[in-house]
């Protein structure tokens, strides 16, 4: 299933295969990979906003758009996975969270941003969960847009009711001690 010119970036599962997804709240659920389609680059998946004034943040901005279907919680039901990437278009820079509390690509003394230097990186979302992200204009001017490209693989699957022998684990969270 061919759909980006960089062939490294592949769905972590096919069809057929078992995945856990980690989430934020701490579960750890088992799946059967029942579908997967591409998620194109397109302007319904650039988060823009907006607005900027010189050497300020926009805190906390919920990036609703990357939501998936499902709340699976009963053998057989179904959910979603968006195995994506994620690129900043303008000249910002961009703290990921997941969920609103939990940063995204951290060490021990800092959480790292990702910037229009970064180029592509890989993040998971489940479900209904939401990505939160929050936007510096570190320039000295004002930025009137500040935009989010999101592409990838809709991955659809179907609650077990006991641990597969053999899977592939897709962390959809944060972590913070």
């Amino acid at each position: 299933m061919t759909m980006y010119q960089d062939n490294d970036f592949k769905p972590v599962v096919a069809i057929g295969q078992q995945y856990s997804v980690l989430t934020s709240q701490g579960t750890e659920k088992f799946y059967e990979c029942l579908y997967v389609e591409p998620l194109p680059k397109s302007i319904d998946l650039i988060e823009d906003i907006g607005e900027i004034a010189a050497d300020s943040t926009s805190n906390a901005n919920k990036i609703e758009i990357l939501s998936m279907e499902g709340a699976a919680a009963r053998e057989t039901d179904i959910s979603e996975v968006f195995q994506m990437r994620m690129e900043v278009l303008d000249d910002i820079s961009v703290l990921v969270k997941e969920p609103s509390a939990q940063g995204r690509f951290k060490t021990k003394n800092n959480q790292i941003r990702v910037d229009y230097n970064s180029g592509p990186v890989e993040i998971y979302v489940s479900e209904d969960d939401v990505i939160y992200a929050d936007v510096s204009n570190t320039t000295n001017y004002l930025i009137q847009q500040a935009r989010i490209a999101f592409w990838g693989w809709r991955i659809v699957g179907r609650l077990l009711a006991k641990t597969p022998e053999k899977y592939t684990r897709i962390v959809a969270t944060g972590f913070s001690r």
